[in-house]
């Protein structure tokens, strides 16, 4: 269905799982789901990392099929239907797989990372004009009527700075703010949101919530995941959550994220520490940046920039949405250098010293890593070669692992606890349990320095405070961290400083 077929605008889609099952790489992942969303409703779906909730919306999305089994394929199933899932209207009829999914719209991680894959560098409205014709890239030129409200999911998701710009030259939450856009002028009949503000900042956040709220006006149906209860939007009456790899729809009152506090909020200082950041601390210096000008994609993003970072330090990096955290942490790490002026010097790592060998110093997690751990062009393997990687400061194996690595990727797997995945590959785990693992990579070399950009995103609030505490221990041993957030109550205890991206500029203040 395009978009001069409107017929269906209007009209919610329901769905109604019946003993859905769904095995990957051998492992049964959802067990004899049984669960009814009746079109127009609002639902909350929770669980813990790995409880099967992106599996569940990517079935109702048909971007998996449910796994047959005896006890369903022995019954007559309907034309369209899926073994144990189909989707029904209002009057509670059957609607045709090719007929429904044309009007299913899922906005998650996974769909932001495939753009960054592919390579596919739209351009801002090009990318938002795709939800018209509900695909992936732009089928047609779009009318003066499409075009205009594109404009309008523009201005409604504060995306008016970036028009002109291309989709993989943002930031992540730019990012995932154009795909919500996306969704807002495709006018779905069932709406699926996994995590739909991972990434964002505070205002961001509230910009797109508020978007969001006329988008659900509409008459549609909605699933939205989340680990995080300020996330949550009104209107959002019923509540399941994942168990076991099966769904239990609860009362929205024992809803331990319907109903969880958010977590305190550190008071953030204003006044400046120095102009480099530096701390009257007899402690060796680790890393020294001079006059850094750092752009991306041609953009100028951070100016003039001078900090020093001495050993046993904890910064909390901080900034709106595109600010430049992720391109900061990226120049720390030694996967981008300064423009010609500015100097990084790192220490006991030369002038002319391969960079890989300050990356073995270093353990590091993004966003961006995580998008290539999922390329099956790179390689990575099973989790455990993917932190024997870690290692080796490699992503992915040229050569097997021998016994000690895998002995070592093994513990750093169950110290987050993953020790049973250990042989599953990333397109068979969560988003959240691929960060996991994404951590115990960074984790397993002991490393000297944690650079970590947004590392509990996807994360339950029991995992999140998990590792929290692991790296609580690991700072409390000596290691120096730089961490960015967008939520203050993701740092952890004993963070010093805080670094502020403001408008190509840094502010330092103390962390209290």
């Amino acid at each position: 269905m395009n978009s001069r077929d409107r017929s269906f605008d209007g009209v919610a889609l329901g769905a109604v799982f019946d003993r859905a099952q769904l095995v990957l790489g051998g492992n049964s992942v959802l067990r004899g789901v049984r669960w009814t969303i009746a079109p127009g409703e609002r639902w909350i779906l929770e669980g813990a990392n790995g409880a099967g909730k992106t599996q569940v919306c990517k079935l109702l999305a048909g971007e998996r099929w449910p796994t047959p089994t005896a006890t369903v394929t022995t019954r007559r199933t309907r034309k369209g239907q899926g073994d144990g899932l189909r989707w029904t209207d209002a009057a509670g009829h059957d609607v045709d797989a090719l007929e429904a999914l044309p009007r299913i719209v899922h906005v998650s991680s996974e769909h932001q990372d495939r753009y960054a894959r592919r390579d596919w560098n739209l351009k801002l409205r090009e990318l938002i004009g795709t939800g018209f014709d509900r695909s992936d890239i732009p089928l047609r030129k779009l009318t003066r009527v499409e075009s205009a409200v594109v404009t309008r999911a523009v201005r409604a998701f504060g995306l008016q700075a970036l028009e002109r710009r291309r989709f993989l030259s943002l930031s992540y939450g730019e990012r995932r703010r154009v795909l919500l856009a996306r969704a807002w002028v495709a006018r779905p009949a069932l709406l699926l949101l996994d995590e739909p503000l991972n990434g964002l900042d505070a205002k961001n956040r509230r910009q797109v919530q508020a978007a969001l709220r006329v988008l659900l006006r509409r008459r549609c149906t909605v699933v939205l995941t989340t680990h995080r209860a300020g996330e949550l939007l009104p209107g959002f009456t019923r509540v399941a959550r994942m168990v076991q790899g099966r769904v239990v729809v609860a009362n929205p009152s024992a809803s331990p994220v319907a109903t969880a506090a958010t977590r305190g909020v550190r008071s953030l200082a204003t006044e400046p520490v120095s102009p480099t950041g530096e701390l009257p601390l007899p402690r060796p210096v680790l890393l020294a940046l001079r006059q850094v000008d750092l752009y991306r994609e041609w953009r100028l993003v951070l100016r003039g920039l001078d900090w020093t970072l001495h050993r046993g330090e904890q910064w909390g990096v901080v900034g709106a949405t595109g600010s430049g955290k992720s391109t900061l942490l990226q120049l720390l790490h030694g996967t981008r250098w300064p423009a010609f002026g500015g100097s990084v010097q790192r220490a006991g790592h030369p002038a002319g010293t391969p960079i890989d060998d300050w990356k073995l110093r270093v353990g590091y997690v993004s966003p961006e890593l995580q998008t290539l751990a999922v390329d099956d062009a790179m390689g990575a393997g099973s989790l455990r070669d993917l932190v024997v990687g870690g290692w080796r400061g490699s992503l992915g194996l040229d050569w097997p692992a021998t016994p000690r690595e895998r002995q070592r990727a093994q513990r750093a797997l169950e110290a987050v606890g993953l020790g049973a995945l250990a042989e599953r590959y990333p397109r068979e785990v969560s988003y959240g349990q691929l960060r996991l693992a994404l951590l115990a990579r960074a984790l397993v070399r002991d490393p000297e320095l944690l650079i970590l950009d947004e590392p509990f995103t996807g994360l339950d609030a029991p995992t999140r405070e998990r590792l929290r505490q692991e790296i609580e221990r690991r700072v409390a041993a000596g290691t120096t961290l730089v961490m960015a957030v967008h939520h203050a109550g993701d740092l952890p205890g004993g963070t010093m400083r805080r670094l502020e991206l403001r408008r190509g500029r840094v502010y330092f203040s103390p962390l209290r």
